[in-house]
């Protein structure tokens, strides 16, 4: 929080005075050289054109998508455009601008409890494909924006890509998130109860992110074991909004910074399958495939359970130990729905990628 409301507003003005000068010279290379910032319009068209490059120049992008259900992309910007994300982020904090981030859970006696996560503070600035900030807000952080205002241009990109990727639609919503020390996020999938989410695009900032810092996403393929993603700077993660379970393991670091953009779409379905096709244990895929949605609650009960005090410890402690409950006999009804004889074939996962026997550990990227 800023302790000196008088000096940031100083150096806003001051930021904003600099940001509005090289507007008018933004082909004065000198000036950039002295403020920092880049002229107007400068990152638009940077980010665009690397978006586009990152889009188009990978290969396995849209295989990896249809098959897995994910893909990973490292040093995906250039880090001067990365930075000043972070500095904008850093803005909507020291003005109160960013929020608490509530989940609504079900409680022991199916009544609908708020629960807030605790260290982390977020802030959407696309909803419904809309900019919501008014302009006073907009006009701190003018690099967020004109990535924002590219949405049309990005949506156009996925699709050339073709695949899967050609039936996304539009951004459906962009959000800021900072996690301090142990916020966390439990395990869940990033569906819309009206709206046709099919892509999460998550863009990590941490610059000089250590292993020690944690905080990794963690995916769960099934049938697989737990995939763990280092937040690393400059990184991007694509997966189904639909069907790729996920969390944000306890970060240990100073902060957290990423940029996720939600994009709807009309065809939710991929990864098409659960297994590897040259997985031979894929026998298993007409029993699995129809139940994964419901799977991941019982072959990553651990994680599940553990995800849920992890990410609402700073909570009432009857309202936490009241959406445990709810948990346990939501597992307890998934188990009866499946019944005895294909709990039996399930209970060998998660498996090993792609190698029979193999341990169950989690894996790290």
């Amino acid at each position: 929080m800023v302790d000196d409301i008088d000096a940031w507003i100083s150096n806003m003005s001051e930021a904003l005075e600099n940001f509005d000068s090289l507007e008018k010279g933004n082909n004065n290379s000198d000036s950039e050289k002295v403020s920092g910032h880049p002229a107007k319009g400068h990152h638009e068209t940077l980010f665009l054109k690397k978006f586009c490059e990152v889009i188009e120049s990978s290969n396995n992008l849209v295989s990896d998508l249809e098959s897995k259900g994910y893909c990973v992309l490292d040093d995906c910007f250039q880090p001067e455009f990365l930075r000043h994300l972070v500095h904008e982020i850093d803005m909507l904090r020291d003005c109160c601008a960013m929020e608490p981030s509530p989940n609504i859970l079900q409680g022991n006696d199916g009544e609908d409890l708020v629960l807030t996560k605790e260290g982390v503070l977020e802030k959407s600035i696309v909803i419904q494909n809309e900019i919501i900030m008014g302009e006073g807000t907009l006009s701190f952080i003018p690099n967020l924006r004109q990535l924002c205002d590219c949405r049309s241009q990005m949506v156009s990109a996925l699709q050339s890509k073709g695949g899967i990727l050609s039936k996304v639609t539009a951004l459906d919503q962009a959000k800021v998130t900072y996690i301090t020390k142990d916020g966390a996020f439990p395990v869940h999938v990033d569906s819309h109860p009206v709206y046709d989410r099919m892509l999460t695009i998550t863009l990590y900032l941490n610059e000089g992110y250590r292993d020690e810092d944690a905080g990794e996403l963690r995916l769960f393929p099934l049938p697989y074991q737990p995939l763990d993603i280092k937040p690393k700077f400059g990184r991007i993660v694509l997966f189904s909004s639909i069907h790729v379970y996920h969390r944000v393991m306890p970060s240990q670091g100073h902060g957290r910074y990423t940029l996720a953009l939600w994009f709807t779409g009309t065809d939710s379905s991929f990864p098409k399958y659960c297994f590897d096709p040259k997985d031979p244990r894929s026998d298993l895929e007409p029993d699995i495939f129809p139940n994964r949605d419901s799977l991941p609650f019982l072959v990553y009960y651990e994680d599940c359970k553990q995800s849920i005090r992890e990410s609402f410890n700073g909570n009432e402690k009857d309202k936490l130990e009241s959406a445990l409950i709810a948990f346990e006999r939501k597992v307890q009804d998934y188990k009866e729905r499946l019944g005895s004889s294909l709990l039996q074939k399930f209970a060998a996962l998660p498996l090993g990628f792609h190698q029979p026997g193999s341990e169950n550990s989690t894996l790290s990227l």
